[in-house]
């Protein structure tokens, strides 16, 4: 739920910001509801926090909202969570079925998160802050497409104006996170130094760093027509998620060469093709760190694997002892 101030001016706003909270300062109630709860937490600590992905937050309280909302706090059940998990992954509950653990193990975490909110504004005592369960954190992914299917899917990528078509030729050339690119702007895209600034003027950086990249030279050609077709600030002209739009490419992809390996595409699996194609061409792990803006060492864990000079030295000590 958003609220306007209905202020023109920042101190005015401020103000009534306030005024706001204090009056969400109210004594410990036993039957505040978990839809309250969820409220005061998407209004006050992210849409006038520091959460930078508010649109994912404001989507995950939309799944929440419609099977805990109506809950007093206190009275939501272990059995209560594992029927809202079985009914997500049914699609009974949110704009669309959760596809794994990790999704709902978001969610969950947003519910926990709002309950802690209330306890500490003290709205709900916190002897009525129930105990949530949570699924098994999901294995380390490890999908990505190979440089066949990599070509493939970018073949799919036949209409220019599309959103999801561009989306794909700058993930797989920039390897950046879906909502770097979904927010990108025109004016971190310097087309005459060929070079794009992910992050910002203005914007803090997190621990997913965005950095500044060169425009591969295949990627060129493709952002210097969509620039002029522009018809607003954004790259991809609305920063809404590009998922149905992805979809509806892979889906392309599907029907052209029938592997179901596309249909399993996700905004997270064309970065770490990049980063995987790129291991296993020789790139350094130095450079895939740079592109990424991932520390070396977290680099080194999940693609030094893929590189083909690992262990060769290793592998062929018999040889080099025997030449010595």
């Amino acid at each position: 739920m958003r609220k306007s101030t209905g202020c023109t001016d920042r101190g005015g706003a401020e103000l009534a910001l306030a005024t706001f909270l204090q009056s969400r300062a109210a004594p410990a109630t036993a039957t505040m509801t978990a839809g309250r709860a969820l409220d005061d937490y998407l209004q006050e600590h992210v849409e006038h926090g520091a959460v930078v992905d508010k649109e994912r937050q404001r989507s995950i309280v939309a799944n929440l909202r419609p099977f805990f909302g109506a809950m007093a706090c206190r009275d939501i059940t272990p059995a209560d969570v594992l029927l809202y998990q079985r009914k997500r992954r049914d699609g009974g509950v949110g704009a669309r079925p959760a596809r794994s653990s990790g999704t709902l193990r978001r969610e969950l975490n947003t519910l926990i998160a709002s309950l802690n909110h209330a306890a500490r504004a003290r709205r709900l005592p916190a002897g009525d802050v129930p105990y949530i369960p949570l699924p098994a954190a999901p294995g380390a992914k490890d999908f990505w497409l190979n440089e066949l299917e990599a070509q493939q899917l970018l073949a799919a990528c036949t209409a220019e104006a599309c959103r999801g078509a561009l989306f794909i030729r700058i993930a797989l050339a920039t390897a950046a996170r879906r909502r770097s690119i979904e927010t990108l702007t025109w004016a971190q895209v310097d087309l005459a130094a060929r070079r794009i600034q992910y992050n910002p003027p203005g914007r803090r950086q997190t621990a997913k760093r965005r950095v500044a990249l060169p425009i591969a030279d295949d990627l060129l050609p493709h952002l210097q027509r969509a620039h002029a077709a522009r018809t607003g600030e954004l790259v991809l002209g609305s920063d809404r998620a590009i998922t149905k739009r992805l979809e509806a490419v892979c889906r392309r992809a599907y029907d052209a060469t029938g592997n179901s390996r596309f249909l399993l595409v996700t905004p997270h699996t064309l970065r770490h093709t990049w980063a995987t194609l790129a291991a296993r061409a020789g790139v350094s792990m130095f450079e895939i760190a740079g592109v990424l803006g991932d520390s070396l060492a977290t680099v080194q864990k999940n693609y030094l694997h893929h590189s083909p000079e690992h262990l060769r030295s290793a592998v062929n000590f018999m040889n080099t002892k025997a030449r010595d």
